[in-house]
């Protein structure tokens, strides 16, 4: 539950952080990622897609965010 200063977005990253859950970040362009968040702050999220390839995403282009579930989903 967000408390006050944490955001329910804070709340909802910091999980999926600490769980090192993969997630599917949809972005407004239609662009499909799958990754594990590594960080976030207020504007951006780090998103590790594996290869060792790591993307600074703006929140401000995102549209849906969730665990990625099974692939083909």
């Amino acid at each position: 539950m967000a408390t006050e200063g944490n955001t329910t977005q804070d709340e909802y990253l910091k999980a999926a952080i600490a769980n090192r859950t993969t997630m599917r970040v949809l972005l407004l362009s239609g662009k499909d990622l799958r990754g594990i968040i590594k960080a976030s702050d207020a504007y951006t999220l780090t998103l590790d897609i594996g290869g060792g390839t790591e993307l600074l995403v703006y929140k401000s282009a995102i549209g849906v965010i969730g665990p990625a579930g099974r692939p083909g989903e």
